[in-house]
């Protein structure tokens, strides 16, 4: 994840304002206007180059307006990252103060807030979990999507037998800095109990949440830590959303879990998504084909 800078953002809202005033008219494509080499139609706009770095955090902020509904992707893959887009009117009215603050670090105003964070992994623990849900729950007067997202360390019970719990709780912890590193800005991660951890990430359809659930695993197989270095890991991971595979915020846990085991039973180290028809059916575990 980038560290936006000061210059970053005013560069980035520069682009969002190039995009209010270029896609009245028609759609405009992520490499026409940022470019890939030569000049982008942002670069003749501004009359100036823009630098390759300045680049890839124009990119990425492009992404991060598609994600806040800020630019609204008009194409049926959401994680292609050449789909056509038009501002949405949250996008037309959002003052630059507004947007820098979406691009700022909030951690420590969040550890301020009073909290619990888990003392093993370091992210926020599972009662804030039942708070933010319920938050968002109380508050959500749209139809824009939520997902859940929750993810399971594979044989970790076999792990911590031969390599001990102090490993076992170094790994998570390393595990869950990872997770929390993927979603920031994007939502939240949190302990949800043992080795399982959970993640809101609102305002995020399901395509876009698998995406993010990929990038989750993959980042976990890469952990290593020096106490142990030529051992890693591996999740299972299953992902839910309101309202493509769920109802209700009381199902959508539940929902994630099943699609979760049904990435163990289907080898682990994978994603699986819910299936609507299987909403709010509890999860079943047959231990004699699953190894958690």
């Amino acid at each position: 994840m980038f560290d936006v800078s000061p210059d970053e953002i005013k560069l980035g809202y520069l682009l969002l304002k190039f995009l209010r005033s270029s896609t009245r008219d028609r759609s405009a494509n992520k490499f026409n206007v940022i470019g890939r080499s030569g000049r982008g139609e942002l670069e003749m706009w501004l009359q100036k180059d823009v630098l390759p770095n300045e680049k890839q955090t124009l990119i990425w902020v492009w992404d991060e307006l598609k994600r806040a509904r800020l630019i609204s992707a008009t194409g049926t893959d959401l994680v292609n990252t050449d789909d056509w887009v038009i501002v949405s009117p949250k996008g037309q009215t959002i003052s630059e103060s507004d947007f820098a603050a979406m691009f700022t670090d909030e951690s420590r105003e969040r550890t301020e807030t009073g909290k619990l964070i888990d003392a093993v992994t370091g992210i926020f623990q599972r009662g804030e979990l039942d708070a933010d849900v319920a938050e968002i729950r109380d508050r959500k007067n749209d139809d824009s999507p939520v997902s859940f997202v929750m993810i399971d360390l594979d044989h970790f019970k076999t792990f911590n037998d031969n390599y001990g719990h102090a490993a076992g709780d170094e790994i998570l912890r390393a595990v869950a800095q990872k997770i929390a590193t993927v979603v920031r800005r994007k939502g939240e991660a949190y302990r949800y109990g043992g080795e399982e951890i959970s993640v809101i990430l609102p305002n995020h359809s399901l395509v876009e949440a698998n995406a993010v659930a990929e990038r989750i695993r993959n980042e976990i197989a890469s952990v290593r830590i020096a106490s142990l270095p030529g051992c890693s890991v591996t999740a299972s991971l299953g992902v839910a959303t309101i309202p493509e595979t769920s109802e209700t915020f009381e199902t959508i846990a539940v929902d994630a879990d099943r699609a979760m085991y049904e990435a163990k039973h289907s080898g682990r180290n994978r994603v699986r998504c819910a299936a609507k028809e299987d909403s709010g059916a509890r999860v079943r575990i047959d231990r004699e084909h699953v190894s958690l």
